[in-house]
């Protein structure tokens, strides 16, 4: 739940942009993906998504291999563009990309601190995978480097060869920018959004046993849900998202008190622990459902390379709540409801 309330209100109240990603690489028509690209030295080339730099290039085809790229200018601080082969980023959009050719605006570039090119007026950064010409390419899930040791340590491995004449292209996609201020300001209204959802789940908690039957109040508490969860998808006002997760902290309050209330009530024999244990399959199952298939499902409604429409499970979630809901009325308590 969490992943998809912050994505969703990053989305519609905060503005958060979104960034561009490498999510694998295509040789010869055929996609592999991976969070991590190593050449057969075991070489970061991409890491994260973010594609490393090997060095720059001018305007006449001159390369300069660098692992760290700063602009001079008189007078002022440099401007540190690029270190440790990755480029710098500003509200975590990178300042620089391997797509464009940029101008130095009459400034020098300095590259591993001692090398200053005074003579380049337009240059663009070169990546490593674009380097990594006819060698194999390694993908990665796990990569950690203990730069003072040196020890390495990777999982998940596997060795793809690379065809004499074909050249690995990077695949996009594009993602919400988590590094943004954007996204964190919407993870800090989250924070504040649950514990509304708290305060609200105690305040029906009270109310619930004021109702006669079980079942209306389960019922209803469930269509408040439904309600609120439908409703944080679509609105756009941080503030009238205090409602939508008052009502979505009644249906927890209800899910909590009485499904195993009438449901022992609506058991007859000796048999209700077996049943009880049986019952709790429904509180696990949709968990391990919705953390494999919440990644294909929003595949169904957005469009490959696009920011996922997260609100989409939101309003999958106000279905099922008002499915349940319906439901309701099909159980048959053999105990006296109070």
């Amino acid at each position: 739940m969490w992943t998809y309330t912050n994505g969703t209100i990053a989305i519609n109240s905060f503005d958060t942009p979104s960034i561009t990603k490498v999510k694998g690489v295509e040789i010869d028509g055929k996609e592999y993906q991976a969070k991590y690209i190593l050449d057969e030295d075991n070489n970061l080339l991409v890491s994260e998504g973010k594609l490393l730099m090997a060095g720059i290039a001018d305007i006449n085809g001159n390369y300069y291999p660098a692992d760290m790229v700063e602009v001079v200018r008189p007078g002022a601080a440099n401007d540190t563009l690029a270190i440790d082969g990755m480029i710098t980023t500003d509200n975590g959009m990178p300042v620089r990309d391997f797509l464009h050719d940029y101008d130095t605006e009459g400034a020098s570039l300095m590259i591993n601190h001692n090398i200053v090119l005074d003579s380049i007026t337009t240059y663009a950064f070169i990546s490593r995978l674009s380097e990594n010409r006819n060698a194999p390419i390694v993908l990665c899930d796990i990569y950690t480097h203990d730069p003072n040791t040196g020890e390495l340590y990777t999982e998940g491995t596997s060795k793809i060869e690379i065809p004499a004449g074909a050249l690995p292209e990077p695949v996009y996609v594009e993602e919400l920018n988590t590094e943004s201020s954007q996204y964190n300001d919407a993870g800090n209204w989250v924070g504040i959004l649950f514990a509304v959802q708290a305060i609200g789940s105690v305040l029906w908690a009270v109310v619930l046993p004021r109702f006669r039957s079980r079942k209306f109040s389960y019922a209803l508490s469930l269509l408040l849900g439904a309600a609120g969860f439908i409703s944080a998808g679509l609105l756009t006002n941080q503030y009238l998202l205090f409602i939508s997760f008052v009502l979505i902290g009644c249906a927890w309050a209800a899910m909590l008190a009485w499904p195993f209330t009438i449901l022992t009530n609506s058991l007859k024999g000796g048999h209700i622990g077996a049943y009880l244990g049986l019952f709790n399959c429904s509180i696990c199952i949709p968990q391990i459902i919705g953390a494999l298939l919440g990644g294909p499902i929003l595949s169904l409604f957005g469009n490959p390379g696009e920011v996922a429409p997260q609100y989409i499970m939101m309003i999958i979630a106000g279905v099922a709540l008002i499915i349940g809901a319906a439901c309701v009325g099909f159980i048959r308590e053999t105990s006296s409801e109070k």
